[in-house]
């Protein structure tokens, strides 16, 4: 019998990784070596069976870890607007019938499906399925696959050619670079900011571009906004609320919207369109975005 679970906290990939520590634990609340008191040596065999108990759990937690992102592939599904949901039997049966029985599916709020395969022959196979209940597959990785971390540095002009600088740094490996936008009356225009991912495990605190130095900063991205609903945490293919239009904030498409219009956020109420910046609303999604990123860097760190 396959184990279904649908995602319901607004998780990022990575996050999907955790794991439990399995084991009872015996032995806990054992004495240590007490002179004098005649149960010295006892109490010291206690505590070596204790290390060995507590090093035997931690290398089957180890190995537990280890199978788990080893095992855990990621199916993404072509999605089309008004397209029904998929349903958990549906998907149940074509995994068993496809795959095997595996271990856990979960849909992802995305749309996608996290199947935790027991062995390498159910991976395998899992990487040749083209589609899940009429809906092409449009992307196989593996749980963690080339991940890579994203810092910005500053001050790179506007006309500067970033694929002269990505290889001409210094200090680390760049995948890819890409030049950040900002907001001025009403326009996207470029920045002298740089997106710059790594291929690295941990964020370098430096590059060097030739002889000058910069300074990486950890990259916050843009709080998730639901482009139907407007509201923020939730994508447009798993919404279930009303359409909204993001310029005034009424029942329709931003497509259908007036030029004449006035602009009313159907967040905050303010008179400006949902994607402002200095929306109240929108400030508190960033925060949120912020202390996640900065928690995910400390804890990569630890």
């Amino acid at each position: 019998m396959v184990r279904m679970e649908m995602e319901i906290s607004n998780e990022e990939e990575g996050e999907c990784e955790g794991w439990t520590p399995v084991g009872r634990g015996r032995g806990r609340g054992r004495g240590g070596f007490k002179v004098g008191d005649g149960k010295g040596i006892r109490d010291v065999q206690g505590s070596k069976r204790d290390l060995e108990e507590s090093s035997s759990e931690e290398e089957r937690v180890v190995r537990r870890k280890v199978v788990d992102e080893k095992f855990k592939v990621i199916l993404k599904l072509k999605s089309e607007e008004g397209q029904e949901k998929i349903s958990p039997i549906g998907v149940s049966r074509e995994i068993k019938k496809k795959i095997g029985d595996v271990e856990m599916v979960k849909i992802l709020r995305d749309g996608s499906l996290l199947i935790e395969c027991k062995d390498i022959e159910q991976k395998s196979k899992a990487f040749k399925v083209e589609n899940i209940c009429k809906r092409a597959v449009l992307e196989k990785k593996m749980l963690g696959e080339n991940k890579k971390t994203r810092g910005v540095i500053y001050g790179i002009p506007l006309d500067e050619d970033l694929e002269k600088l990505k290889k001409n740094v210094v200090g680390a490996k760049v995948f890819n670079m890409k030049r950040l936008s900002r907001t001025v009356d009403g326009e996207r225009v470029g920045s002298m900011s740089v997106l710059v991912e790594f291929e690295e495990k941990e964020l370098p605190m430096n590059i060097k571009i030739g002889y000058i130095s910069f300074q990486v900063r950890t990259y916050t991205p843009p709080p998730l906004r639901c482009y139907k609903c407007q509201r923020y945490g939730h994508i447009a293919a798993v919404c279930k609320g009303k359409q909204r239009c993001p310029k005034c904030g009424e029942d329709h498409k931003f497509e259908e919207c007036k030029e004449d219009v006035e602009e009313k956020c159907c967040n905050c109420g303010g008179n400006h369109r949902v994607t402002y910046g200095g929306c109240e609303v929108r400030k508190r999604a960033k925060e949120v975005v912020q202390i996640k990123t900065t928690k995910t860097r400390t804890a990569k760190q630890l």
